[in-house]
Formats: C-alpha cells, structure tokens, sequence
C-alpha cells in the first residue's frame, strides 16, 4: 500500500495531467472521484497497481465511472465501493467477486478467470452485465438482479468451457423469459449443472 504521501502525490499528478475533476483523500486514505477514473488512459496510472501481486496500491471509495482494464489485476479489492455509472476491469487476472462495489449501472467482467458468481445478487442498480466464460458455479443470483435489464458473456464464448455454454444458455433463456428462478434452478439441475443452480 502507497503512503498517504505518495498516494496525495499520485493525486497531483493525475490531476494535473488529466484534469480530474475532483480527487479527495478521507479517512483511511480512500481517493472519492468526482467524475471518472480510467486507470488504463491516465498517466501513471499504472502506478496504483502493484507489480507484484495485481493488487491495487490505493483504495476508492466513490466515482462516477471505474476502468482498470489490462492493469493485471489479481482482484476488486481496493475498487470503489459505489460507482454511479460503469464499472470495468475487463482482461485481468481477477479470480474472486471479493471487492466488487455495492452498486454500479453498467459492470464488465469479461476475461477474467472468475470462477464463482456468489452473492452477486447482492450488486445494486446493475442494468448491463458483462460476464467472464470462467465461471463454473454460481449463476442463479444473476436472475435475482431485479435491475439487470441486459446480459451478455465475454465474446471468448467457444473457450471450451462447454459446461459454462450450457449452463449461460438456461441462465439466458430464464432471465429473458420471465426470471422464473425455480424453472431455471430446476432445468439446470435436470442437465447435470447443478453448481450453476446456487446462489
């Protein structure tokens, strides 16, 4: 983790360089962005990444939009907690939904090695989703998601992952159907998906 020093002058830095709207360092040294933070697109950006591990070496707490796709990411945490619009770290190395914010509208997980999608029901105020092929349990929250209005998998979607294939076409056909949850749990039990068929 960056000092409150070195993290308050990654801070000048971006906004000089970027014309960041707004950065603010509270209490145990969370960055609140008014406006967007596009890690990918920013000078030094790359320094809130650590090289090491793929973890983030400063925490945010609240943007308008978060990007930090192909930062070699390993997870979520130290990501903001609420994101009011789009939420991407796309082509990563994130195995985990540990991090992931409390709300955001739009949300790109795509190329990621995620494997279990727990408790995603819990993300609020989602209406697009993009998913990774990676997952192997955990898909029915995703009908939970009263918000969510649009869902799609990453475009590797012949990866060989044939299991993922079927179980992403039940998900699909149930949430653009009527969300039937018990029906979806029950038909992906039926085809031997039943890790898919949790919460």
């Amino acid at each position: 983790m960056l000092s409150r020093y070195q993290i308050q002058n990654l801070i000048n830095t971006w906004n000089n360089a970027n014309r960041l709207v707004l950065h603010e360092l509270i209490e145990d040294d969370i960055i609140n962005v008014e406006g967007e933070i596009n890690l990918y697109d920013i000078s030094d950006g790359w320094k809130a990444v650590s090289n090491t591990n793929g973890t983030l070496e400063v925490r945010f707490g609240v943007c308008v939009s978060f990007k930090a796709s192909h930062m070699n990411l390993s997870t979520m945490v130290g990501c903001p907690k609420i994101v009011t619009n789009k939420f991407d770290v796309s082509h990563n190395s994130i195995r985990t939904l540990e991090g992931l914010p409390l709300n955001a509208q739009v949300v790109d997980l795509r190329n990621n090695p995620i494997q279990s999608f727990e408790g995603i029901h819990e993300l609020r105020d989602c209406v697009e989703m993009w998913i990774p092929c990676s997952i192997t349990s955990n898909m029915l929250g995703l009908l939970k998601m009263k918000t969510l209005k649009k869902l799609y998998c990453d475009t590797n979607f012949n990866t060989g992952n044939t299991q993922f294939h079927a179980a992403f076409k039940i998900v699909k056909h149930h949430f653009d159907n009527g969300r039937n949850l018990f029906a979806c749990q029950e038909e992906l039990i039926d085809n031997d998906l039943k890790d898919y068929a949790e919460f």
